[in-house]
């Protein structure tokens, strides 16, 4: 853990038994493209609401050693950094608590097959911090034990916790002893570890030792997904210290988590309220409503935060960027350029701010940011990003054209390389960079008036993609080249792709295109008019297989990928999961006639993914090409 907060770190899971088979099992139905979503997924099931990356697993057939899997863990403001504690980083073993009814039931209760599990954990402090370790614990029954201990040692904080059950199910008298042995794990699970700096003592948190119970068994509920007992355990906490600013905002993360979106504002202004020095509490309402795009409250938030804490790092970071959304640049500028000084290696915020300085014709400025940005991040992310600010403002078109071409050079040898037998999250993630990379390419040669050029980059970006803005391009396109029909089904079409993160002059372009009539001059051009209505994106990316037997009964489904080269041609499909009934269709798909446009005679491959559908109803089979994803930020959980 660094000394802002974030936490680097790896992570293992090892496993034998009904777990080794459950995990073994899941990673079998699921494509290995996929094996970073569902390790994903697993992480955040035990609570760790971080980023995951550099999975590794062990081969699935190898049942003569435990089940493993491997991860990298990269959580920005690890709880509890701000108020100078520490969560364990250990996940929570899920035994369920039980309610009133339930305790007092006269029926034994089901624990499962006796098990044993051990975690064990090392975080790595900043310089200069000690831990206040908690005790031991030590906690016995007739149907299980736990056990956990703690220490320091070469800056490091070790923990290990271990849950051993006895029996398959407790005895009805026992269920009493039962919620007492759970509560009590719970309480230690939940626990946070304070920790005493250069300046001296940890900072205090409530006063009254039975809220801080309540709030720590909230967050625990939490973790663990149980939304409403969170939420009842953090009502508890601040019934009984109303003046608690931590408590406040993690009832009102709870809150917005169960979509009560006006109580979880109002419980995080009651935070702010109490704690107008709470830099944590001003940052979690100023996240939640920029999520809610209520940026104007945003705004003023980060601003509010920035008078009483006037070094924070992050607040004007994300004010420049509300300013640059609402177009005003001059504004930006200034909070920008405080952002560049507070986070100097950072990329983005360059890009931003040189994006900011090209709006208000500072061209000189802008190429100096914009260089540093691919100095600081090299690699044909960066390059896309600086070229496609280029062309969308009409600069340095030269400029744009290189950075471009070099991007698109990079990925497409990239991709040209990748092996389906080998397949794994970056590979699809390529395909996504690659579908962008044309686009910027494209809208470059648009820029420069290359109409012809820039169709075949479009197509080919728009087809795999299916972004509201490249459909848009293509279809500007079009108009340039007289091809007025398929500009204005590419209208409709870029209309249907449009999401709630859509750009506002987009969103109200395709909206205007949207509501025009159909001239009657492109009907008399013989296109039927059956095109013009047709807005199911889907049906670009579905291919009918009539000739293909179909299940005896019932419908059946399985996920294959597929690498096209120019073409198209089909190089290879692969089963990835799904039905055994459909294993071999691999043959049939592959003779199937898929639009897959290239832009060029680059060696290069597409890489798809899609599902196969079968079923006596439909009486035949349809293949469906899954949309490549366009890369989103990481919306990281505030604890």
């Amino acid at each position: 853990m660094d000394e802002k907060g974030t936490l680097d770190g790896k992570a293992r899971l090892e496993s034998r038994g009904d777990a080794e088979l459950i995990q073994r099992q899941a990673f079998v139905r699921t494509a290995r493209a996929q094996w970073q979503d569902l390790v994903q997924e697993i992480s955040r099931s035990m609570g760790f609401a971080g980023a995951v990356s550099d999975v590794n697993v062990a081969p699935l057939d190898d049942t003569e050693n435990p089940f493993w899997f491997s991860w990298s863990y990269h959580r920005p403001d690890f709880p509890d950094w701000e108020n100078r504690r520490v969560a364990l980083a250990l996940p929570f073993f899920g035994l369920p608590s039980l309610t009133e009814q339930q305790a007092n039931s006269k029926k034994p209760l089901l624990l499962g097959a006796p098990t044993e599990i051990t975690f064990t954990g090392r975080i790595s402090l900043p310089k200069g911090y000690t831990p206040e370790l908690p005790s031991p614990v030590e906690i016995k029954s007739d149907f299980a034990d736990y056990t956990a201990s703690y220490f320091f040692e070469d800056g490091g904080l070790h923990a290990t916790r271990k849950l051993v059950t006895h029996l398959n199910e407790i005895p009805a008298n026992e269920r009493p002893a039962y919620v007492s042995f759970v509560k009590a794990m719970l309480e230690d699970e939940g626990r946070y570890v304070s920790l005493i700096g250069s300046g001296g003592a940890a900072t205090a948190h409530s006063i009254n030792p039975e809220a801080q119970r309540f709030l720590e068994q909230g967050r625990s509920a939490m973790l663990n997904g149980d939304l409403p007992s969170a939420a009842s355990f953090l009502e508890r906490a601040v019934e009984l210290d109303p003046k608690w600013s931590d408590a406040w905002i993690v009832l009102g993360s709870v809150r917005l988590m169960q979509r009560e979106t006006d109580t979880g504002l109002d419980a995080l202004r009651k935070a702010v309220s109490l704690a107008p020095t709470n830099s944590r509490a001003y940052k979690a309402l100023g996240f939640a409503l920029m999520s809610l795009h209520r940026n104007a409250q945003a705004m003023q938030l980060w601003r509010d935060l920035l008078k009483v804490e006037p070094d924070d790092r992050d607040a004007p970071a994300n004010l420049g960027n509300l300013l640059f959304s609402a177009e005003k640049y001059e504004d930006a500028r200034g909070v920008l350029e405080t952002a560049v000084e507070r986070n100097p290696e950072s990329a983005s915020l360059h890009l931003q701010l040189g994006r900011t300085c090209l709006r208000l014709g500072d061209d000189q400025k802008a190429t100096e940011l914009f260089q540093k940005a691919m100095k600081l991040q090299p690699g044909p992310e960066m390059l896309n990003s600086v070229a496609y600010e280029l062309a969308d403002s009409n600069h340095h078109l030269a400029d744009a054209l290189q950075y471009a071409s070099q991007a698109v050079k990079q990925t497409e040898a990239d991709a040209s390389e990748v092996k389906l037998d080998l397949l794994d999250v970056t590979d699809f993630r390529r395909m996504s960079a690659l579908a962008a990379e044309w686009d910027t390419l494209g809208w470059v040669k648009f820029r420069t008036g290359d109409f012809a050029s820039a169709e075949k980059y479009l197509e080919a970006a728009w087809n795999p993609m299916q972004s509201a803005i490249i459909g848009e391009h293509l279809a500007e396109a079009y108009e340039k080249l007289g091809k007025n029909v398929q500009a204005r089904h590419t209208y409709l079409l870029a209309y249907a792709a449009m999401g709630q993160s859509t750009d506002a002059k987009l969103r109200a372009k395709l909206t205007s295109e949207n509501a025009k009539p159909i001239p009657k001059m492109l009907l008399k051009s013989g296109a039927p008019a059956k095109p013009f209505e047709q807005t199911d994106l889907m049906s670009m990316r579905t291919i009918a297989l009539p000739k293909m037997e179909t299940p005896a009964e019932g419908y059946k489904s399985a996920e294959f990928a597929i690498s096209f080269t120019k073409g198209p041609k089909v190089e290879e499909v692969r089963f990835l999961s799904g039905a055994e009934e459909l294993r071999s269709a691999t043959a049939k798909i592959a003779s199937a006639k898929f639009n897959v446009p290239f832009p060029e005679d680059a060696p290069t491959k597409i890489v798809r993914r899609g599902v196969l559908s079968c079923s006596q109803l439909m009486k035949g089979c349809t293949f469906v090409l899954y949309p490549v994803e366009a890369s989103v930020p990481n919306i990281q959980n505030p604890f």
